[in-house]
């Protein structure tokens, strides 16, 4: 019995060890391993006027500041999009050169760590 609840200590040491190598290497959010870690991606066209589409994005996953940069990054490297995440409201303002389809936001920010439990507020200028 003793050998058992030592065996269960050490499986379990090994993993707090592991987990704990990982937050630090990628950070809490774990999206430091991404081509855009430590850097903010910055939107070339922040002429609002030129973006005819917008929607508002619920995410699951966003821990911290760092989670708003990648999350951002991850929608901002999209050619024609401009996003602002919100930490406070797990949320993303997103405008939209073309119409990008929810399943985009999902497969864009699945890659990225994150979760996109909504799609709401689509407005159209045209």
């Amino acid at each position: 019995m003793e050998i058992m609840i030592l065996l269960i200590i050490a499986v379990l040491a090994v993993y707090s060890v592991k987990k704990y190598k990982s937050n630090m290497k990628y950070g809490c959010c774990g999206s430091g391993g991404s081509n855009t870690a430590g850097r903010r991606v910055e939107v070339a066209d922040k002429d609002a006027a030129n973006y005819p589409y917008n929607a508002v994005l619920n995410i699951k996953g966003m821990t911290c500041e760092n989670c708003v940069r990648y999350v951002e990054n991850a929608l901002n490297e999209q050619e024609g999009i401009w996003a602002q995440a919100n930490l406070k409201s797990n949320s993303a303002f997103v405008r939209m050169k073309r119409n990008v389809t929810d399943e985009e936001f999902g497969r864009i920010l699945h890659r990225a760590g994150y979760t996109v439990t909504e799609v709401t507020n689509r407005n159209t200028s045209e």
